[in-house]
């Protein structure tokens, strides 16, 4: 049998606490989880810990590991001939054995504040195959020595600072990326009210007809989804979803290979969104003419709960609610971020059709 141990720290030491033996293989441990781990065993449990120092160990933990070895019922060796990065936790105790293998380091973050995934499992040959697994390695393994934690040390300092630094960038870029992920409308709740105000109304359901209606046009002009058969001037011919002015139509029907490739890539959810955007637009599926309101309305008729129009007049309309776009991403970037936030708004609204947002910006936009 195998149990999801979430929270972690709750479902180890739950074990803990009944432990004859136990058995600690970890790629990196600190004096937090060290502790957490002997203030949670009787007394009596004999303790084996096979620890790595290819990640930041801390040496007081060793230390304390070191001295408890030669007073207590503890057996302690580093692992030294490969990296070393199992998090593996052997439970021996009267009633049951019981294994715990996942992401958690013995650390305070490891068994508490990290976002961890362990699992514990309760089958008598997977425990016995990893006791053996871990008695292997702890016979080739070294012990720890003065002169090991001497030399150590100095490593630990200068990996501290180095781990510092790196904390900082790594922290820096965070923010940066969170700051440009944050696609900001000043008047959210505005556009949520007037949203929830139009499904009220008695043209929504009129709105929705007529856009439905459009979506299946479209299609059919398209040959939506293979993309063969197009009738490329019926397709400029419905305004509905945006007007977009037949500058292409000649590229498109000198390149309808090349165009027929370039629909399928656009509706190809494997892919991307912000990428497919990109390549559509300048990548090697795009073509002469195709812009991003054609881009954008490919999208809409592939999926209309998913992909929302954008055009002069949709922006229109979102800047009138205080659209305010990261500076420095392209315009697939751009244009995915912005959609992933028009969906959350539909969400919030009940809204699940993107060409009927479409209607609401429009209209808003040429208040």
């Amino acid at each position: 049998m195998v149990n999801v141990a979430v929270p972690f720290s709750k479902e180890l030491i739950k074990k803990l606490k009944e432990a004859k033996e136990i058995w600690v293989a970890v790629a990196l441990l600190n004096t937090k989880g060290l502790k957490i781990i002997q203030e949670n065993v009787p007394n009596d449990c004999k303790q084996n810990y096979l620890i790595g120092v290819d990640l930041p160990t801390d040496p007081k933990a060793l230390e304390t590991l070191f001295t408890q070895q030669f007073k207590k019922n503890i057996s302690v060796k580093i692992y030294n001939s490969t990296f070393f990065h199992p998090k593996v936790y052997l439970i021996k105790s009267q009633r049951s054995n019981n294994l715990f293998v996942g992401s958690s380091n013995c650390t305070e973050g490891g068994f508490k504040n990290n976002l961890e995934y362990n699992l514990e499992i309760l089958d008598k040959n997977i425990f016995n195959k990893t006791y053996k697994w871990f008695n292997d390695l702890f016979i080739d393994a070294d012990p720890i020595t003065n002169s090991f934690l001497k030399e150590y040390k100095k490593i630990y300092r200068n990996r501290m600072d180095r781990k510092r630094a790196e904390k900082s960038e790594i922290n820096s870029l965070k923010s940066k990326k969170q700051k440009e992920i944050n696609v900001i409308l000043k008047n959210k709740n505005q556009l949520i009210n007037a949203i929830k105000n139009f499904k009220k109304s008695l043209d929504f359901s009129e709105v929705q007809k007529e856009r439905n209606s459009s979506l299946k046009k479209l299609r059919t002009a398209l040959d939506y989804p293979d993309f063969i058969n197009f009738d490329i001037d019926k397709f400029f011919s419905i305004w509905s979803l945006g007007h977009i002015i037949a500058i292409p139509k000649n590229t498109i029907l000198k390149n309808k290979k090349k165009f027929s490739n370039l629909l399928k890539y656009v509706c190809d959810d494997t892919v991307e969104l912000a990428v497919r955007y990109d390549n559509a637009l300048n990548g090697k599926y795009s073509l002469r003419g195709i812009k991003e309101a054609f881009i954008s309305k490919v999208l809409i008729i592939h999926n209309h709960k998913k992909y929302f129009v954008k055009n002069d007049k949709s922006l229109k309309g979102l800047k009138k609610y205080g659209l305010d776009l990261p500076k420095g991403l392209s315009a697939g970037e751009k244009y995915s971020l912005t959609n992933s936030f028009l969906i959350q708004i539909c969400k919030q609204t009940g809204l699940q059709n993107l060409a009927v947002l479409d209607h609401i910006l429009y209209m808003k936009g040429n208040e």
